[in-house]
């Protein structure tokens, strides 16, 4: 995620955060994506493509959004977050030496931190269209990380995880 300081956030500001972030995650799903195909993992592959997919949605939506706003010189979001740049949000870089067990809980984190940024937005936002929008995102972000805890849960309990947990998803 961005690093932002806390202080005063226009709406496009939040909305031109929310899309660098959007697109971040799409990326670096389809980088865990072709880890996955390179480990001989299809299955988990589709998942973190099927998210990409959904990221790039949401990334397409805020860039209408934008489109449709125009110039915007709405009033200040407020003085609402401290975005700062967490271990779930380390770039791509580390993604390679990650095994499935760390992949799928740095995206459970990931998806957390975007459900908190969607929903501090919403509730500090005085534009209902934005309010309603940043909403819709957060729940959406909200599903994306049980998607991802419960495919954790899955592997842990059918033993999976165990032994992916030494598979190299890496690639030099």
């Amino acid at each position: 995620m961005v690093a932002i300081e806390k202080g005063e956030m226009t709406a496009v500001e939040v909305i031109n955060t929310a899309i660098y972030n959007e697109k971040l995650a799409a990326e670096h799903y389809e980088i865990l994506c072709d880890m996955c195909l390179r480990a001989g993992n299809p299955s988990v592959s589709d998942f973190f493509h099927h998210q990409a997919n959904r990221e790039r949605g949401h990334y397409n939506r805020l860039i209408k959004l934008k489109r449709k706003r125009g110039k915007d010189n709405s009033p200040a979001v407020g003085e609402y977050i401290r975005w700062v740049l967490s271990e779930s949000g380390a770039g791509a870089k580390f993604l390679p030496s990650l095994n499935m067990d760390e992949a799928l809980k740095m995206v459970e984190s990931r998806e957390n931190d975007a459900c908190r940024f969607y929903s501090e937005a919403a509730r500090k936002t005085t534009d209902p269209e934005l309010a309603g929008i940043f909403a819709a995102l957060a729940e959406e972000e909200s599903h994306h990380q049980y998607l991802a805890r419960k495919l954790r849960t899955d592997f842990e309990q059918k033993g999976i995880i165990d032994e992916m947990d030494y598979v190299d998803l890496g690639f030099e």
